[in-house]
């Protein structure tokens, strides 16, 4: 049974930003500039049908809703273009720079209407290695493309999915949407189920749970603590007392009241509080 957990009263509402920054990355022939081209809104992007790569280079374009810019990045499949090692991270690097090192919602485009392979798994991988940091799983949401050619209930489906896939998933927290051609003219719709993940990403770094376990941990230590002390001025008490009793019962008074207000205050706060992002 999974352990329960409960947000604390300090947990803050975090301030709606002026610009959300996106970035799709996937493999060549996923639909990641027609996805792009769906955010925004118009044909922006180029798209193409065949294997080799439309987007040979970062493209960005920005648009509004609802009152706030809304930045897309199209990125290239940095295996099906001639780069080297420090050519890939280089790459990368510039996308970070575009989206002000820290994007809001990174998306992966995948095919949910043919197999995922172990090549593409790959290309997944070296984009996760080279961008460096914590923060790509933090903002990784998967975008099923081709979801119209779905034949079945896509949760079904990704029961049976490879163990890659699943651990592309894992990655993501199990954040994924799925989007079709007829997406293109549901823009308001797909944006929105995209805009609920990024707020849900998008929660602070300082936010604070009360975890039941690390509270009732946290108070056997207390006590634990606190026969200590109390072992403690009973053997300063027999010590002092043989030269001068009121001193002895005075400290072990001391030892005893430090000890209980301890334990008081370790129950006030009525658990252990931890960072959760």
């Amino acid at each position: 049974m999974p352990r329960e957990t409960y947000f604390t009263m300090e947990t803050l509402d975090t301030p709606e930003p002026d610009e959300y920054r996106v970035v799709v990355i996937g493999k060549t022939g996923n639909g990641k500039s027609s996805l792009c081209n769906a955010i925004l809104g118009r044909d922006e992007f180029e798209t193409g049908r065949s294997m080799a790569s439309t987007t040979v280079r970062v493209q960005h374009a920005t648009t509004e809703k609802n009152g706030k810019v809304v930045k897309i990045l199209d990125t290239p499949d940095i295996t099906n273009i001639e780069m080297n090692s420090q050519e890939k991270e280089e790459e990368i690097s510039k996308w970070k720079e575009l989206a002000s090192s820290s994007p809001d919602a990174i998306l992966l485009a995948v095919r949910c209407d043919v197999r995922y392979t172990a090549e593409e798994y790959d290309i997944y991988r070296q984009i996760k290695f080279y961008w460096g940091d914590e923060e790509f799983c933090k903002r990784l949401v998967v975008v099923f493309t081709f979801g119209d050619r779905q034949d079945r209930p896509l949760d079904e489906e990704l029961k049976t999915v490879c163990p890659e896939l699943k651990s592309v998933l894992k990655d993501a927290g199990n954040r994924y949407v799925v989007f079709g051609q007829n997406d293109r003219y549901n823009k308001a719709g797909l944006w929105n189920s995209l805009l609920g993940y990024i707020k849900g990403m998008a929660k602070p770094s300082h936010l604070l749970a009360y975890d039941p376990l690390l509270w009732k941990r946290s108070l056997e230590v207390t006590l634990v603590i606190h026969l200590i002390l109390v072992v403690l001025s009973c053997v300063i008490f027999i010590a002092v007392s043989m030269t001068d009793p009121a001193i002895a019962l005075g400290v072990f008074g001391c030892v005893d009241a430090f000890a209980l207000a301890g334990c008081r205050y370790s129950k006030s706060k009525r658990g252990t509080y931890r960072k959760m992002f």
